[in-house]
């Protein structure tokens, strides 16, 4: 599902147009970047929680030249899969 086919879903509840339904979604995932970007966890009951994790520098080798590189850690994020989510979809 895209962002505009959601937009389009939401847009379906009576008394919401496509613009509230368009300015809620961007407003929720600005915020989630936003705690994201500042390190908090961000949890959704029953659906899942987010959470930046920061990675190790390590080593790799470039397959070109042969040569040891060291690649900068960097954050990435997590999903864990909430309780009712799971159920719903295993």
């Amino acid at each position: 599902m895209t962002k505009i086919e959601l937009v389009n879903i939401i847009a379906q509840t009576p008394g919401v147009t496509k613009v509230d339904a368009q300015k809620v979604i961007q407003a929720f995932m600005s915020s989630i970047t936003k705690a994201l970007s500042t390190g908090e966890k961000v949890t959704l009951m029953g659906f899942g929680s987010l959470q930046p994790v920061k990675t190790k520098t390590r080593m790799y080798r470039d397959i070109q030249s042969g040569e040891s590189k060291k690649a900068r850690g960097k954050t990435i994020v997590k999903f864990r899969t909430g309780s009712n989510l799971s159920e719903k979809i295993n």
